[in-house]
């Protein structure tokens, strides 16, 4: 997968009106922090099976990002660039 070097597990969402999920305070931004596996000291397998439905996890050791689904159904999420 070509996750960005410069990706490191953080989005950073600006508010507006049409992201309505987003909490109300006064800040302008909103930053997501997702599910994250720093060393090895756990398998992949392990940090992918705690990663609950509606969750994503970002592997440092392996460079990847995940997604579980509603259904449990597990996803590698694909950095491809769109030109």
């Amino acid at each position: 997968m070509a996750t960005p070097k410069d990706f490191d597990g953080k989005f950073t969402l600006k508010k507006s009106n049409g992201l309505d999920f987003l909490p109300e305070d006064d800040s302008n931004v909103f930053t997501v922090w997702f599910f994250r596996r720093e060393k090895e000291t756990k398998s992949l397998k392990e940090f992918l099976n705690a990663l609950g439905p509606e969750n994503i996890g970002y592997d440092k050791p392996s460079n990847q990002l995940f997604y579980r689904s509603p259904s449990s159904k597990l996803y590698r999420i694909d950095f491809t660039e769109v030109k």
